[in-house]
């Protein structure tokens, strides 16, 4: 397999080569996926996501925890003042709240990363960016989610 380029887009190599390309480098790094106004960013560590970020208010993780059932729009309402409040991440706010313990918070980490990347399967026009000198944050633990099983639901 070729190596991947710093800058692409996704009608000349689809995201599901991408994925394939970087896990095959082991990538460390952030990969951009953007089309029109909406962007999405993914952290990589041994060429696997472990981190993503979007640019869609729809796509937080209280949002995403309040579509799930998994908080209520009360419990929204008290992680949103409590982010603004003391100026934190969801997830910190989630944790001081008691919203979610660790590991639910590591699970619901996990599962955002995989909603994010699934979205851009659909995605048949877009850029990619490739930024090989981003790093992880060294606590980032990596979710040891398949690839395959990911490529397999994104392709469907």
């Amino acid at each position: 397999m070729e190596a991947i380029p710093v800058h692409g887009r996704l009608d000349e190599l689809p995201l599901p080569r991408l994925l394939l390309g970087l896990q095959a480098e082991n990538f460390g790094g952030a990969v951009t996926i953007s089309r029109e106004r909406v962007g999405k960013r993914f952290l990589f560590r041994d060429g696997l996501p472990i981190f993503a970020e979007s640019n869609l208010a729809s796509e937080s993780l209280g949002v995403q925890l309040m579509d799930s059932g998994r908080i209520t729009r009360a419990d929204y309402g008290r992680l949103n003042a409590h982010v603004e409040r003391e100026k934190c991440k969801e997830g910190k706010a989630l944790l001081d709240l008691g919203l979610l313990d660790a590991k639910g918070l590591f699970q619901a980490l996990k599962e955002q990363v995989r909603v994010r990347l699934l979205e851009c399967f659909g995605w048949p026009h877009g850029e990619f960016y490739v930024d090989r000198s981003s790093e992880p944050p060294s606590d980032a633990q990596p979710f040891r989610g398949e690839l395959y099983s990911l490529l397999q639901e994104g392709i469907e």
